[in-house]
Protein backbone atom coordinates (compact mmCIF):
# COMPACT_ATOMS: atom_id res chain seq x y z
CA UNK A 1 0.00 0.00 0.00
CA UNK A 2 2.68 2.50 0.53
CA UNK A 3 4.27 1.58 -2.70
CA UNK A 4 1.47 2.46 -4.44
CA UNK A 5 0.72 6.12 -2.28
CA UNK A 6 4.46 6.69 -3.18
CA UNK A 7 3.62 6.32 -7.25
CA UNK A 8 0.56 8.01 -6.68
CA UNK A 9 2.14 11.22 -5.42
CA UNK A 10 4.84 10.53 -7.68
CA UNK A 11 2.42 10.51 -10.81
CA UNK A 12 1.07 13.82 -9.34
CA UNK A 13 4.43 15.71 -9.02
CA UNK A 14 4.27 14.94 -12.46
CA UNK A 15 1.37 15.96 -14.02
CA UNK A 16 1.21 19.32 -11.76
CA UNK A 17 4.97 20.28 -12.38
CA UNK A 18 6.85 18.39 -15.43
CA UNK A 19 3.85 18.93 -17.72
CA UNK A 20 3.35 22.27 -18.31
CA UNK A 21 7.20 22.73 -19.11
CA UNK A 22 6.75 21.23 -22.83
CA UNK A 23 7.98 23.30 -25.40
CA UNK A 24 4.33 23.85 -27.03
CA UNK A 25 3.13 25.61 -23.68
CA UNK A 26 6.03 27.95 -24.65
CA UNK A 27 5.35 28.55 -28.15
CA UNK A 28 3.71 32.59 -28.05
CA UNK A 29 1.87 31.66 -24.99
CA UNK A 30 -1.08 33.71 -24.51
CA UNK A 31 -0.45 36.02 -27.55
CA UNK A 32 -3.02 36.57 -30.37
CA UNK A 33 -1.78 35.47 -33.28
CA UNK A 34 -2.85 35.77 -37.37
CA UNK A 35 -2.52 33.04 -39.61
CA UNK A 36 0.18 34.12 -42.48
CA UNK A 37 -0.01 32.12 -45.78
CA UNK A 38 2.81 33.86 -47.72
CA UNK A 39 6.15 35.03 -47.48
CA UNK A 40 5.04 38.42 -48.90
CA UNK A 41 2.58 38.55 -46.18
CA UNK A 42 5.23 38.40 -43.25
CA UNK A 43 6.37 41.56 -41.49
CA UNK A 44 9.10 42.86 -43.63
CA UNK A 45 11.72 42.60 -40.50
CA UNK A 46 10.93 38.87 -39.66
CA UNK A 47 10.84 38.63 -43.79
CA UNK A 48 14.44 39.48 -44.20
CA UNK A 49 15.42 36.88 -41.64
CA UNK A 50 14.82 34.46 -44.96
CA UNK A 51 16.17 34.09 -47.92
CA UNK A 52 15.49 36.66 -50.47
CA UNK A 53 15.61 34.68 -53.18
CA UNK A 54 13.11 32.24 -54.36
CA UNK A 55 15.49 30.37 -56.69
CA UNK A 56 18.49 28.21 -56.12
CA UNK A 57 19.61 25.73 -53.42
CA UNK A 58 19.71 28.23 -51.06
CA UNK A 59 16.85 30.14 -51.77
CA UNK A 60 13.17 29.48 -50.47
CA UNK A 61 10.09 28.94 -52.37
CA UNK A 62 6.51 30.21 -51.08
CA UNK A 63 3.74 28.53 -50.08
CA UNK A 64 2.83 25.86 -52.91
CA UNK A 65 6.23 26.78 -54.67
CA UNK A 66 8.30 24.08 -56.67
CA UNK A 67 11.15 23.11 -54.61
CA UNK A 68 13.59 20.10 -54.42
CA UNK A 69 11.69 17.87 -52.23
CA UNK A 70 14.16 15.19 -52.32
CA UNK A 71 17.95 14.99 -52.03
CA UNK A 72 17.52 15.05 -55.64
CA UNK A 73 19.12 18.97 -57.17
CA UNK A 74 16.49 19.44 -59.94
CA UNK A 75 16.91 22.52 -62.05
CA UNK A 76 16.99 25.64 -59.98
CA UNK A 77 14.61 24.87 -57.23
CA UNK A 78 14.87 25.65 -53.52
CA UNK A 79 15.55 23.07 -51.03
CA UNK A 80 13.33 24.76 -48.64
CA UNK A 81 9.57 26.13 -48.71
CA UNK A 82 7.87 28.81 -46.66
CA UNK A 83 4.34 26.39 -45.25
CA UNK A 84 2.85 28.83 -42.90
CA UNK A 85 2.93 31.05 -39.92
CA UNK A 86 1.28 32.04 -36.72
CA UNK A 87 2.30 35.83 -36.04
CA UNK A 88 1.42 37.79 -33.41
CA UNK A 89 3.15 41.47 -32.01
CA UNK A 90 5.69 39.82 -30.45
CA UNK A 91 6.19 36.47 -31.45
CA UNK A 92 5.70 34.60 -33.99
CA UNK A 93 6.03 30.96 -35.01
CA UNK A 94 7.54 29.85 -38.58
CA UNK A 95 6.98 26.57 -40.54
CA UNK A 96 9.59 25.77 -43.04
CA UNK A 97 9.51 22.35 -45.37
CA UNK A 98 12.75 21.26 -46.15
CA UNK A 99 14.05 18.96 -48.61
CA UNK A 100 16.73 16.18 -48.86
CA UNK A 101 16.43 12.46 -47.75
CA UNK A 102 15.62 13.70 -44.05
CA UNK A 103 12.60 15.68 -45.73
CA UNK A 104 10.60 16.97 -43.02
CA UNK A 105 9.45 20.60 -41.44
CA UNK A 106 11.04 22.90 -38.67
CA UNK A 107 8.86 24.79 -36.70
CA UNK A 108 10.69 27.98 -35.19
CA UNK A 109 9.87 30.65 -32.94
CA UNK A 110 10.38 34.29 -33.19
CA UNK A 111 10.62 37.00 -30.45
CA UNK A 112 10.44 41.26 -31.12
CA UNK A 113 13.14 42.44 -29.23
CA UNK A 114 14.59 45.97 -29.34
CA UNK A 115 17.28 44.88 -31.87
CA UNK A 116 14.17 43.29 -34.26
CA UNK A 117 13.30 39.89 -34.37
CA UNK A 118 15.08 37.09 -33.20
CA UNK A 119 15.20 33.23 -33.82
CA UNK A 120 14.36 31.17 -30.89
CA UNK A 121 13.30 27.63 -30.13
CA UNK A 122 13.24 25.42 -33.17
CA UNK A 123 11.46 21.80 -33.13
CA UNK A 124 11.34 19.23 -36.53
CA UNK A 125 8.42 17.56 -37.22
CA UNK A 126 7.30 14.71 -39.96
CA UNK A 127 3.99 16.10 -40.23
CA UNK A 128 2.98 19.21 -42.69
CA UNK A 129 1.80 21.37 -39.71
CA UNK A 130 -1.73 23.01 -41.81
CA UNK A 131 -3.28 25.75 -39.34
CA UNK A 132 -2.21 27.92 -36.83
CA UNK A 133 -3.06 25.58 -34.08
CA UNK A 134 -0.91 22.97 -35.86
CA UNK A 135 1.67 25.39 -35.02
CA UNK A 136 1.20 26.16 -31.25
CA UNK A 137 0.74 22.99 -30.12
CA UNK A 138 2.99 20.60 -31.81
Amino acid sequence: MQVYNCLVIVFAFCAVFVAPLTYAEDRCSGAAVTEVRSLQALPIQLRHLFPSSTSGVDGIADRGGRFNATDVIAHDWPMRRFVIAAVGTSCAVVAIEYGGRAHGFELREYRLTGEGWKAGERRTLSIEPKSTSDLLTN
